[in-house]
Formats: C-alpha cells, structure tokens, sequence
C-alpha cells in the first residue's frame, strides 16, 4: 500500500480524479445489460408488499414463499408504494450505487484522513471494487436493499452525531436488523449517548409499524419469519454459521441451536478485536469488521448481506502495520470472490468439502479476525525499514487528537 500511495503521488489531482471516475463509469456501463436482464425478485417483494400496508397483509402478496423481511421494513420503505415499477427499479439501482460510494468515501476518509486518497479518483476506483464484489452484484441483481442498508450503517457508524447516527442505524436496523450489531460495538466502545438515541429510535419505529400492522408484526415476531426461511437454511447463499452445519447435515433444530451457542462464542471475540482496533485508531477497520460479523452471527444471512468486504480490505490496507494487516487486506478482498467463483453444484463436489466451500464467508471472516487480532508475538509493531502506509502518515501530520 505504501509503494502504491507513492505511485499515487505522483499522478496530479485532475489526472487521478479523471482516470479514478473513468474507471467507475466503465464499470457502471458494464453492468447495465445484467441489471436489465435481472428480474429483480427481490424488489418486486418490497414494491408488492408495501401496498399491502394498509390491509395489514403484507405475507400474502404474490410472493407466498418468500417472506417480506419483517415488518418494519414496510413502514421504511412506504415510498415504493407509489412508484411505477421502472421508477422503483431504476431508484434502488441509483441507491445502491450511491451507497457503495458513500461506504467508500468514509472508510477512506478513516483511513487516511486529509490525503490525497480521499479525493474523487481513489474513492471512486474503491467504489467500482465494491460495486463488483460478490456481495454486491448478487444484491444489485435482486434488488436487494442489502446495499443501501450498508450505506445507511456506514453512516451511522462512522459518524460522531448521537442524535443523527442513532436515527440512520435505527432505519437501517428496521430494513435489516443485522445492523443493530454496531449498537453493541457503540456500547463496547463508551459511545453511551449513541446507543440511547439509537434503542429509542428502533423502538418509536418498530411501536409504530405495530400500530400499523398489529397482525403481521405479531405473526412475524412471533413464528412466522423464521419459519417461512427455515426451508432455505442449507442453501449455499445462507453464509451464516447456521447455513454452515446445516450444509454438514445438522439442518434440525439442535444444529440451529449449536449454532446460536457458536454465534455467541465468536462474536464477543470478534467484536473485542473490533474494539480494540477502534481504540488504536484504526475506525477504518474496526467498523467494517463488526459489519461482517454482524452477517456471520445471524440467524440467516445470505450472500448479499457481505457487502462489507471491500471496505475492511481497503481500511485493513491502508492502515497496515504488519504483514498480518497486508495478508487480512489481501484476504478479505479476494477470499469471498475467490471462495464465490469455487465449485458450486460441479460433479463429485457432493459432501462436506463443498459444504465448507460453500461457506466462503465464514472461513474468510474466522480466518481476517484472526490475523486482525495483533502482531506476531515477537514482531515490532512496524518495522523500522517499512514506510508507514497513508492513514499513519495523514494522522502523524495532524498529530494526535
């Protein structure tokens, strides 16, 4: 990363920025004839079901086997109500994009505060990386608010407004509940005042969606949603620990429960080395790690809900300290893409080595939390022959704050 902030040095700004969005637009142009091909299924549940509002009946909506993720998530989403389906397709795909760009720009900007990284050509090549990672192509092609519920969380969880965050993480929380995992990180870090505004917040919203929808919000809460999935547990695109042994054969209720004690073993770990990272500085890798996990230790996560990769790979690799940093880096950039493209339904792949294949984002999630976790022991934290990476030499200019 050093050789490549060099590089990056010597191009002028207007050149950077130019090849930078050229780069990005390219990438915008190449998607096109896919996104138009795609059906979008997903989507067409949200600008279905979101009629329904009003009738409290937003599980019987043409899409029986398919559940409407829970309630709250109508209330947030009220606006496609009124949209034609072009419109409604066409403003997912905008904000998507965008939100890939903002995710982007502010892991960037925690990385390497006040550098030349942090203009429009870095952001925007980061963005286009984003844009063709697994995660995202798969939530682009369904429809999937998956990326705007990133955006939203990036947001949220980067920012300093306790009042601001803790409304953005609670929308969020309402459309994917995954997110409600930096809640925690808030807590573990002293950032009392964001986790109140953002309880209260989730509370106003999931109170009002239960006056709305008092029949749906009871049925979900109560068996429904979990239930409608339960078919979908062994599925490759479930990369939750629960997706994992149900692949391995325990697709039962006491592999269900093997994985909730799992879940609970590993992401107090995860979410301590998350806090740690935040601790020393390093908010560009802490907060897209605590987003990983916050797919790995759902009940259900499919593949779309990882679309926190590229941004732990880019803040892992422009604040590196060591070559634990560089190979975590490495890994989280090419690990799911390279796990995504592996033998999926090939023959003779039947069994657990598929099985484990399959869960690309565990293996790579373990494996990054791991390397993320401190040097070697013996090792200086940075040698004294290695250049500092972009984000240490932007904080030594500015000095501490």
């Amino acid at each position: 990363m050093a050789r490549l902030g060099s590089v990056v040095q010597r191009f002028p700004p207007r050149v950077l920025d130019g090849v930078g969005v050229g780069i990005l637009a390219a990438v915008l142009v190449a998607m096109q004839p896919a996104m138009a091909q795609s059906q979008a299924g997903d989507l067409q549940v949200y600008h279905l079901a979101v009629r329904r509002l009003l009738t409290d009946d937003v599980y019987h909506h043409g899409y029986p086997d398919w559940p409407f993720t829970y309630p709250p998530s109508a209330l947030v989403l009220l606006g496609f109500a009124g949209l034609p389906w072009p419109v409604a397709r066409g403003l997912m795909l905008t904000l998507s994009v965008a939100a890939c760009a903002v995710t982007m720009t502010l892991t960037i900007r925690a990385a390497a505060p006040g550098s030349r990284w942090v203009r429009p050509g870095p952001v925007a090549v980061a963005t286009a990386l984003m844009l063709l990672s697994p995660a995202v192509v798969v939530g682009t092609w369904l429809g999937q608010a998956a990326p705007v519920v990133l955006g939203l969380s990036a947001v949220a969880a980067y920012g300093h407004r306790p009042t601001r965050d803790g409304i953005v993480i609670a929308v969020a929380a309402a459309i994917k509940l995954t997110p409600a995992l930096f809640v925690v990180h808030w807590a573990l870090t002293g950032r009392r005042r964001h986790v109140l505004r953002a309880s209260v917040a989730f509370a106003v919203i999931t109170g009002a969606t239960a006056l709305v929808m008092p029949r749906s919000s009871w049925w979900y809460f109560g068996q429904g949603g979990m239930l409608r999935a339960a078919q979908d547990y062994d599925s490759p695109s479930n990369q939750a620990i629960s997706g994992t042994l149900a692949r391995l054969g325990l697709d039962s209720a006491a592999g269900r429960g093997l994985a909730v004690v799992l879940a609970l073993l590993a992401l107090p770990w995860a979410l301590l080395v998350a806090r740690r990272l935040h601790r020393a500085g390093r908010s560009a890798v802490a907060i897209p790690l605590v987003g990983v996990w916050s797919g790995l230790a759902a009940p259900l996560a499919w593949i779309h809900a990882f679309g926190w990769w590229v941004p732990l790979a880019v803040g892992a690799g422009m604040t590196a300290v060591g070559r634990r940093d560089r190979a975590a880096a490495l890994l989280a950039l090419l690990g799911p893409l390279v796990m995504y493209l592996g033998p999926w339904g090939a023959p003779g792949t039947d069994g657990a080595v598929t099985a484990l294949w399959c869960a690309n984002n565990l293996i790579v999630g373990v494996i990054v939390t791991l390397l993320l976790q401190g040097p070697v022991r013996g090792e200086p934290t940075r040698p004294a022959a290695e250049p500092a990476g972009p984000g240490q030499r932007a904080r030594a200019a500015v000095g501490p704050a």
